[in-house]
């Protein structure tokens, strides 16, 4: 009885967060979205770019950002603790002729990005505050799409679309198969949470939040993009989605690197999770959200493996539900086959997108259950070592 508890609940769970969840947000009916604001024109935005070592990138974001329509009101750079010249280059593109101002902030202690973000917003003098990392390059509506959403007075924070592809060179491909799949998957989440009236999730590659809702990010925060998101939440604002605000990013170069930018990230969704500042203990379908996006994604990995282990023991117990229970195993290991083949199929130049998927799936909750390790051990991730750019 025990081990049919346990295979039920499980395969639930799983089935619950990447089928059942999704398909119930996309058949739920949809509230009108509240008028918009009659403001003619736009609000000021101060963009935010906070990069550290970016030295090889910093000129294309200036470029790019330079060419948004509407311009921003002005550009804020923080180059904490840089150590490549990064904030030499943005100076260079802030003195020479640029159609919108350009500020450096410099200091050679490096205290994380949630620090800087606290130094951008602070030296910010808009009425909107947009982050954006400096290897995101966003379309050229992208403030636009954003400023749209702000026309309802509630909304707080509005989270633009993340994208991923392979270098011009190749490199990266098989992390961005899976990268991709994956984002396309969270932009339907997302957009469908967002119709219902708040989503529960941010990307830190492009997030605006009015000047008067930021009260600043506490210290040992590494997931500013979430806590961001459920801060807001947790105070009765509410966080939208703009799925037209798109920023692209180029893949890890290795799976190594990539392993590791989760589970840093899934350290810091660990600690966030346990402070209490966060949790919208008074919006029902956002808790709903909450626990079900984000929160059920971090046993994820464990759930995989006693749904496999319960089917096996009761595929050789030879019950009534023996051959079902041996088709769910071999499932579970036919997933685990395919995720073992990719490194090999990578190596000779092919690519199959089901092996892709498979790996991208096993090696996020590797992750997972090195943030738990990292967790236990109270590592910190605030700083962390980034690959050049």
């Amino acid at each position: 009885m025990f081990v049919w508890i346990a295979f039920c609940t499980s395969l639930f769970l799983q089935l619950y967060h990447y089928v059942l969840y999704p398909l119930v947000l996309w058949i739920l009916p949809k509230p009108p979205l509240r008028p918009g604001s009659k403001a003619q024109e736009s609000p000021a935005i101060s963009v935010i770019i906070c990069g550290y070592n970016e030295a090889g990138v910093i000129a294309g974001k200036l470029a790019n950002t330079m060419a948004l329509r509407p311009l921003p009101h002005e550009i804020v750079v923080v180059a904490d603790g840089s150590e490549d010249g990064t904030e030499r280059v943005a100076q260079e593109v802030a003195i020479g002729d640029s159609p919108v101002p350009v500020r450096v902030l410099f200091s050679p202690e490096r205290r994380g990005k949630a620090h800087a973000m606290n130094r951008g917003a602070q030296a910010a003098v808009a009425d909107i505050l947009c982050f954006t990392d400096a290897n995101a390059m966003l379309s050229p509506d992208a403030l636009a799409q954003l400023a749209a959403k702000f026309g309802d007075p509630s909304v707080a924070l509005v989270s633009g679309a993340k994208h991923v592809h392979a270098a011009p060179t190749g490199i990266g491909g098989s992390v961005a198969t899976g990268d991709s799949a994956y984002w396309r998957y969270e932009s339907f989440i997302r957009q469908q949470e967002s119709r219902l009236g708040a989503t529960v999730a941010a990307v830190g590659e492009l997030t605006a939040i009015r000047a008067r809702d930021w009260t600043g990010i506490p210290p040992g925060v590494v997931n500013d993009d979430a806590w961001l998101a459920m801060h807001m939440l947790s105070r009765g604002r509410n966080v939208r989605y703009a799925p037209d605000a798109h920023s692209w990013e180029e893949a890890s170069a290795a799976t190594g690197l990539e392993v590791e930018r989760r589970r840093r990230i899934n350290t810091g969704r660990l600690k966030l999770i346990f402070r209490k500042d966060v949790w919208p203990l008074r919006r029902p379908f956002v808790m709903i959200a909450f626990l079900s996006h984000k929160v059920l994604r971090l046993v994820l990995p464990f759930l995989f493996v006693v749904s496999w282990l319960s089917s096996a023991g009761l595929w050789l117990s030879d019950g009534a539900w023996s051959g079902a229970m041996g088709v769910i195993a071999l499932a579970h290991l036919a997933v685990v086959l395919a995720a073992a083949l990719h490194p090999g199929l990578q190596r000779i130049g092919k690519r199959w997108k089901p092996a892709s998927i498979a790996f991208h799936i096993l090696s996020s909750y590797a992750a997972i259950v090195l943030a738990w390790l990292d967790l236990a051990k109270r590592k910190d991730a605030v700083l962390w070592s980034k690959p050049a750019r």
